[in-house]
Protein backbone atom coordinates (compact mmCIF):
# COMPACT_ATOMS: atom_id res chain seq x y z
CA UNK A 1 0.00 0.00 0.00
CA UNK A 2 1.52 3.50 -0.61
CA UNK A 3 -0.52 5.80 1.87
CA UNK A 4 -2.81 5.40 4.86
CA UNK A 5 -5.77 6.00 3.24
CA UNK A 6 -4.99 3.30 0.84
CA UNK A 7 -4.84 0.78 3.60
CA UNK A 8 -8.07 1.75 5.27
CA UNK A 9 -10.27 1.35 2.26
CA UNK A 10 -8.48 -2.01 1.66
CA UNK A 11 -8.81 -2.68 5.06
CA UNK A 12 -12.79 -1.48 5.06
CA UNK A 13 -13.45 -4.09 1.85
CA UNK A 14 -12.36 -6.94 3.60
CA UNK A 15 -14.47 -6.21 7.02
CA UNK A 16 -17.56 -5.34 5.03
CA UNK A 17 -16.98 -9.01 3.22
CA UNK A 18 -17.07 -9.81 6.86
CA UNK A 19 -13.47 -11.21 5.95
CA UNK A 20 -10.90 -12.22 9.43
CA UNK A 21 -8.12 -10.07 8.18
CA UNK A 22 -4.35 -11.44 9.74
CA UNK A 23 -1.95 -10.00 7.63
CA UNK A 24 -1.46 -7.74 4.86
CA UNK A 25 2.11 -7.21 3.08
CA UNK A 26 3.13 -3.77 1.88
CA UNK A 27 4.95 -2.68 -1.40
CA UNK A 28 8.15 -3.01 0.74
CA UNK A 29 7.75 -6.69 1.96
CA UNK A 30 7.17 -5.92 5.33
CA UNK A 31 4.48 -7.47 7.01
CA UNK A 32 2.25 -5.84 8.90
CA UNK A 33 0.54 -7.83 11.87
CA UNK A 34 -3.13 -7.44 12.22
CA UNK A 35 -4.31 -9.96 14.63
CA UNK A 36 -4.95 -8.21 17.41
CA UNK A 37 -8.10 -7.91 15.64
CA UNK A 38 -10.75 -9.88 14.22
CA UNK A 39 -13.48 -9.21 12.14
CA UNK A 40 -16.93 -10.61 13.01
CA UNK A 41 -18.32 -12.42 10.21
CA UNK A 42 -21.93 -10.69 8.73
CA UNK A 43 -21.11 -7.20 10.71
CA UNK A 44 -20.01 -4.08 9.23
CA UNK A 45 -16.59 -2.40 10.33
CA UNK A 46 -17.30 -4.30 13.43
CA UNK A 47 -14.23 -5.93 14.88
CA UNK A 48 -13.88 -8.00 17.90
CA UNK A 49 -10.70 -8.15 20.58
CA UNK A 50 -8.37 -11.13 19.92
CA UNK A 51 -9.55 -14.10 21.27
CA UNK A 52 -9.28 -15.26 24.93
CA UNK A 53 -6.91 -18.30 24.93
CA UNK A 54 -9.81 -20.91 25.59
CA UNK A 55 -11.13 -19.58 22.22
CA UNK A 56 -7.82 -19.97 20.89
CA UNK A 57 -7.20 -23.68 21.85
CA UNK A 58 -10.83 -24.47 20.78
CA UNK A 59 -10.55 -23.12 17.66
CA UNK A 60 -7.36 -23.15 16.32
CA UNK A 61 -3.68 -25.03 16.65
CA UNK A 62 -1.28 -22.60 16.61
CA UNK A 63 2.20 -23.58 15.14
CA UNK A 64 3.74 -21.33 17.34
CA UNK A 65 4.25 -22.18 21.24
CA UNK A 66 1.50 -19.47 23.59
CA UNK A 67 2.82 -18.56 26.56
CA UNK A 68 1.70 -15.58 29.24
CA UNK A 69 3.63 -12.82 30.07
CA UNK A 70 4.91 -14.05 33.39
CA UNK A 71 5.65 -17.39 31.81
CA UNK A 72 8.65 -19.14 31.36
CA UNK A 73 6.69 -22.34 29.51
CA UNK A 74 4.21 -22.65 27.11
CA UNK A 75 1.15 -24.36 25.68
CA UNK A 76 1.03 -25.82 22.40
CA UNK A 77 -1.54 -28.18 20.26
CA UNK A 78 -1.37 -31.15 18.65
CA UNK A 79 -3.79 -33.76 17.61
CA UNK A 80 -6.48 -32.38 19.00
CA UNK A 81 -4.74 -32.24 23.00
CA UNK A 82 -3.20 -29.38 24.52
CA UNK A 83 0.06 -30.11 26.29
CA UNK A 84 2.61 -27.80 28.37
CA UNK A 85 6.51 -27.32 28.40
CA UNK A 86 7.14 -26.17 31.88
CA UNK A 87 10.00 -24.27 32.69
CA UNK A 88 11.49 -27.12 34.23
CA UNK A 89 11.82 -29.00 31.89
CA UNK A 90 8.45 -31.35 31.96
CA UNK A 91 5.90 -32.49 28.86
CA UNK A 92 2.32 -32.52 30.18
CA UNK A 93 -0.80 -33.40 28.81
CA UNK A 94 -2.61 -31.91 31.88
CA UNK A 95 -1.77 -28.10 31.28
CA UNK A 96 -4.54 -26.45 33.03
CA UNK A 97 -5.16 -23.77 30.44
CA UNK A 98 -8.73 -23.17 31.61
CA UNK A 99 -8.06 -21.48 34.56
CA UNK A 100 -6.24 -18.76 32.18
CA UNK A 101 -8.40 -19.01 29.81
CA UNK A 102 -10.32 -15.76 29.73
CA UNK A 103 -7.21 -13.98 29.72
CA UNK A 104 -6.15 -12.41 25.62
CA UNK A 105 -2.47 -11.29 27.25
CA UNK A 106 -1.26 -14.16 25.53
CA UNK A 107 2.27 -14.55 23.52
CA UNK A 108 3.59 -16.52 21.12
CA UNK A 109 6.98 -17.66 21.16
CA UNK A 110 7.95 -16.71 18.03
CA UNK A 111 11.45 -16.98 16.55
CA UNK A 112 12.78 -17.93 20.37
CA UNK A 113 14.65 -21.35 20.28
CA UNK A 114 16.18 -21.87 23.44
CA UNK A 115 13.69 -24.35 24.11
CA UNK A 116 13.94 -26.70 21.42
CA UNK A 117 17.06 -28.92 23.03
CA UNK A 118 15.18 -29.08 26.42
CA UNK A 119 12.20 -30.08 24.30
CA UNK A 120 13.57 -32.81 22.72
CA UNK A 121 15.63 -34.42 25.71
CA UNK A 122 12.39 -34.57 27.87
CA UNK A 123 10.20 -36.70 25.24
CA UNK A 124 13.19 -38.82 24.72
CA UNK A 125 12.96 -39.07 28.63
CA UNK A 126 9.19 -39.95 27.96
CA UNK A 127 10.30 -42.17 25.48
CA UNK A 128 12.68 -44.44 27.83
CA UNK A 129 10.11 -44.06 30.41
CA UNK A 130 7.52 -46.08 28.20
CA UNK A 131 10.14 -48.96 27.10
CA UNK A 132 10.63 -49.90 31.02
CA UNK A 133 7.01 -49.83 31.70
CA UNK A 134 6.69 -52.10 28.64
CA UNK A 135 9.26 -54.35 29.97
CA UNK A 136 7.83 -54.25 33.46
CA UNK A 137 4.27 -54.45 32.67
CA UNK A 138 3.71 -56.69 29.55
CA UNK A 139 4.58 -60.06 29.29
CA UNK A 140 7.50 -61.06 26.52
CA UNK A 141 6.82 -62.26 22.82
CA UNK A 142 7.43 -60.77 19.58
CA UNK A 143 5.17 -57.94 19.52
CA UNK A 144 6.52 -56.07 22.89
CA UNK A 145 9.96 -57.06 21.73
CA UNK A 146 9.78 -55.34 18.11
CA UNK A 147 7.83 -52.43 20.34
CA UNK A 148 10.97 -51.95 22.48
CA UNK A 149 13.08 -51.97 19.39
CA UNK A 150 10.77 -49.29 17.65
CA UNK A 151 10.82 -47.00 20.84
CA UNK A 152 14.78 -47.39 21.47
CA UNK A 153 14.94 -46.34 17.37
CA UNK A 154 13.00 -43.17 17.90
CA UNK A 155 14.71 -42.25 20.77
CA UNK A 156 17.82 -42.95 19.11
CA UNK A 157 17.02 -40.60 16.11
CA UNK A 158 15.88 -37.88 18.47
CA UNK A 159 19.56 -37.65 19.50
CA UNK A 160 20.51 -37.40 15.84
CA UNK A 161 17.91 -34.48 15.26
CA UNK A 162 19.49 -32.93 18.80
CA UNK A 163 23.18 -32.82 16.94
CA UNK A 164 20.91 -31.11 13.49
CA UNK A 165 19.71 -28.48 15.66
CA UNK A 166 23.23 -28.31 17.84
CA UNK A 167 23.34 -30.05 20.81
CA UNK A 168 26.45 -31.05 22.05
CA UNK A 169 27.11 -34.67 21.39
CA UNK A 170 27.16 -36.88 24.90
CA UNK A 171 29.17 -39.62 23.50
CA UNK A 172 32.64 -37.86 22.32
CA UNK A 173 34.77 -40.91 22.91
CA UNK A 174 32.16 -43.44 21.30
CA UNK A 175 34.81 -43.66 18.03
CA UNK A 176 37.68 -43.09 19.40
CA UNK A 177 39.63 -46.58 19.31
CA UNK A 178 42.43 -45.69 21.35
CA UNK A 179 40.43 -44.37 24.14
CA UNK A 180 39.04 -46.81 27.37
CA UNK A 181 36.19 -44.77 28.24
CA UNK A 182 32.73 -45.79 27.06
CA UNK A 183 30.09 -42.71 27.86
CA UNK A 184 26.90 -43.50 29.92
CA UNK A 185 23.58 -43.44 27.88
CA UNK A 186 22.13 -39.90 28.27
CA UNK A 187 18.17 -39.30 28.72
CA UNK A 188 17.42 -42.31 30.24
CA UNK A 189 14.28 -42.59 32.69
CA UNK A 190 16.52 -42.55 36.51
CA UNK A 191 13.29 -41.34 38.91
CA UNK A 192 10.22 -43.74 39.67
CA UNK A 193 8.01 -40.35 39.36
CA UNK A 194 5.56 -40.06 35.63
CA UNK A 195 5.15 -36.69 34.72
CA UNK A 196 2.58 -37.67 32.14
CA UNK A 197 1.80 -41.06 32.45
CA UNK A 198 -0.73 -42.10 35.40
CA UNK A 199 0.32 -44.98 37.56
CA UNK A 200 -0.57 -48.76 35.96
CA UNK A 201 -0.63 -50.67 38.56
CA UNK A 202 -3.98 -50.64 38.62
CA UNK A 203 -5.10 -52.15 35.19
CA UNK A 204 -4.92 -55.84 33.82
CA UNK A 205 -2.60 -56.29 31.32
CA UNK A 206 -4.86 -55.10 28.45
CA UNK A 207 -5.38 -51.77 29.90
CA UNK A 208 -1.56 -51.29 30.43
CA UNK A 209 -1.31 -52.05 26.69
CA UNK A 210 -4.02 -49.45 26.01
CA UNK A 211 -2.45 -46.88 27.94
CA UNK A 212 1.28 -47.40 26.64
CA UNK A 213 -0.23 -46.93 22.94
CA UNK A 214 -1.88 -43.70 24.18
CA UNK A 215 1.50 -42.22 25.64
CA UNK A 216 3.14 -43.38 22.24
CA UNK A 217 0.65 -41.30 20.54
CA UNK A 218 1.21 -38.37 22.67
CA UNK A 219 4.97 -38.34 21.89
CA UNK A 220 4.16 -38.72 18.22
CA UNK A 221 1.90 -35.56 18.64
CA UNK A 222 4.64 -33.75 20.44
CA UNK A 223 7.72 -34.72 17.75
CA UNK A 224 4.88 -33.64 15.42
CA UNK A 225 4.39 -30.35 16.73
CA UNK A 226 7.75 -29.68 16.80
CA UNK A 227 8.15 -30.11 13.05
CA UNK A 228 5.64 -27.63 12.66
CA UNK A 229 7.28 -25.11 14.76
CA UNK A 230 10.57 -24.90 12.41
CA UNK A 231 13.45 -25.03 14.20
CA UNK A 232 16.62 -24.18 12.26
CA UNK A 233 19.32 -26.79 11.61
CA UNK A 234 22.67 -26.37 12.05
CA UNK A 235 23.74 -29.29 10.87
CA UNK A 236 22.01 -30.82 7.64
CA UNK A 237 21.66 -34.76 7.24
CA UNK A 238 18.94 -37.16 6.97
CA UNK A 239 15.74 -36.05 8.09
CA UNK A 240 15.66 -37.77 11.42
CA UNK A 241 11.96 -36.53 12.26
CA UNK A 242 10.54 -39.06 9.22
CA UNK A 243 12.52 -41.84 11.38
CA UNK A 244 11.05 -40.60 14.53
CA UNK A 245 7.61 -40.37 13.76
CA UNK A 246 7.95 -43.66 11.48
CA UNK A 247 9.29 -45.77 14.34
CA UNK A 248 7.17 -44.12 16.71
CA UNK A 249 3.82 -45.71 14.49
CA UNK A 250 5.80 -48.94 14.30
CA UNK A 251 5.87 -49.42 17.70
CA UNK A 252 1.99 -48.37 18.49
CA UNK A 253 1.01 -50.63 15.66
CA UNK A 254 3.27 -53.47 17.64
CA UNK A 255 1.78 -53.18 21.07
CA UNK A 256 -2.01 -53.33 18.88
CA UNK A 257 -0.47 -56.87 17.60
CA UNK A 258 0.10 -57.13 21.61
CA UNK A 259 -3.37 -56.87 22.06
CA UNK A 260 -4.29 -59.80 19.60
CA UNK A 261 -2.16 -61.71 21.43
CA UNK A 262 -3.67 -61.19 24.69
CA UNK A 263 -6.96 -61.85 22.68
CA UNK A 264 -6.29 -65.07 21.83
CA UNK A 265 -4.68 -65.96 25.00
CA UNK A 266 -7.92 -65.37 26.52
CA UNK A 267 -10.04 -67.64 24.18
CA UNK A 268 -7.64 -70.39 24.67
CA UNK A 269 -7.90 -70.11 28.43
CA UNK A 270 -11.53 -69.44 28.55
CA UNK A 271 -11.58 -72.55 25.58
CA UNK A 272 -9.78 -75.42 28.21
CA UNK A 273 -11.22 -74.49 30.93
CA UNK A 274 -14.87 -74.96 29.49
CA UNK A 275 -13.23 -78.25 27.99
CA UNK A 276 -11.62 -79.48 31.38
CA UNK A 277 -14.39 -77.84 33.70
CA UNK A 278 -11.66 -76.26 35.62
CA UNK A 279 -13.64 -74.20 38.36
CA UNK A 280 -12.93 -70.24 38.59
CA UNK A 281 -9.55 -69.51 40.15
CA UNK A 282 -8.12 -72.40 38.86
CA UNK A 283 -5.81 -72.70 35.72
CA UNK A 284 -6.29 -76.09 33.59
CA UNK A 285 -3.03 -77.92 34.35
CA UNK A 286 -3.77 -77.60 38.20
CA UNK A 287 -7.26 -78.87 37.87
CA UNK A 288 -5.84 -81.56 35.39
CA UNK A 289 -3.45 -82.51 38.27
CA UNK A 290 -6.20 -83.22 40.64
CA UNK A 291 -7.98 -85.17 38.26
CA UNK A 292 -4.96 -87.13 37.68
CA UNK A 293 -4.68 -87.95 41.05
CA UNK A 294 -8.11 -88.92 41.94
CA UNK A 295 -7.95 -91.11 38.86
CA UNK A 296 -4.58 -92.53 40.41
CA UNK A 297 -6.13 -93.13 43.92
CA UNK A 298 -9.03 -94.82 42.13
CA UNK A 299 -6.75 -97.02 40.48
CA UNK A 300 -4.65 -98.22 43.32
CA UNK A 301 -7.69 -98.56 45.58
CA UNK A 302 -7.47 -95.50 47.30
CA UNK A 303 -4.57 -96.86 49.79
CA UNK A 304 -0.46 -95.96 49.17
CA UNK A 305 1.78 -98.72 49.15
CA UNK A 306 2.29 -99.90 52.68
CA UNK A 307 -1.91 -100.07 52.74
CA UNK A 308 -1.74 -96.29 54.47
CA UNK A 309 -5.31 -94.69 52.95
CA UNK A 310 -4.06 -92.44 50.54
CA UNK A 311 -5.93 -88.19 51.12
CA UNK A 312 -8.37 -86.66 48.96
CA UNK A 313 -6.69 -84.41 45.91
CA UNK A 314 -8.11 -81.17 48.22
CA UNK A 315 -6.54 -82.32 51.26
CA UNK A 316 -3.22 -83.52 49.11
CA UNK A 317 -2.88 -80.59 47.67
CA UNK A 318 -2.98 -77.80 50.38
CA UNK A 319 -0.82 -80.36 52.79
CA UNK A 320 2.43 -78.98 53.06
CA UNK A 321 4.64 -81.53 54.11
CA UNK A 322 3.58 -82.58 50.83
CA UNK A 323 4.32 -80.48 48.82
CA UNK A 324 7.33 -82.06 46.87
CA UNK A 325 4.56 -84.56 45.67
CA UNK A 326 1.94 -82.07 45.13
CA UNK A 327 4.57 -80.40 42.77
CA UNK A 328 5.73 -83.18 41.22
CA UNK A 329 1.99 -84.15 40.05
CA UNK A 330 1.69 -80.11 38.98
CA UNK A 331 5.02 -80.64 36.49
CA UNK A 332 3.35 -83.92 35.11
CA UNK A 333 -0.24 -82.59 34.34
CA UNK A 334 1.30 -79.70 32.90
CA UNK A 335 3.73 -81.45 30.68
CA UNK A 336 0.69 -83.16 29.35
CA UNK A 337 -1.53 -80.50 28.84
CA UNK A 338 1.31 -78.72 27.07
CA UNK A 339 1.43 -81.77 24.73
CA UNK A 340 -1.92 -82.42 23.81
CA UNK A 341 -2.37 -78.39 23.82
CA UNK A 342 0.22 -77.95 21.07
CA UNK A 343 -1.68 -80.91 18.38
Amino acid sequence: MENTDELKNALNEFQNEGVLVKQLKSDDGNIGDLNKERCTEGSVNTCSPKPTLRELFEKEEPTNGIKLPEWDGFWFKSGDVVYVFTKEHQLLNSPQYEKYGDRTDWENIGGETSWAEPFLKTNRVRIDEIIQKVELHLSANRATSMAKTKLREAFMWIGIELGHIGSVNPYPKSMDAGSPIIEKPADLKISSESGLMEALGRLDETGVTKQLRLEIQHSLNIIRWYLRAGIPKKEEGYPAYMAIDKALVEAKLWLGQHLNYIRIRQLNNSLNNNLTGAPSGMTTHQYLARRLYDVYCEAVGGKAFNGDPLPKSEEFFNDESKRKQANAWLAASGEAFSFFNSK
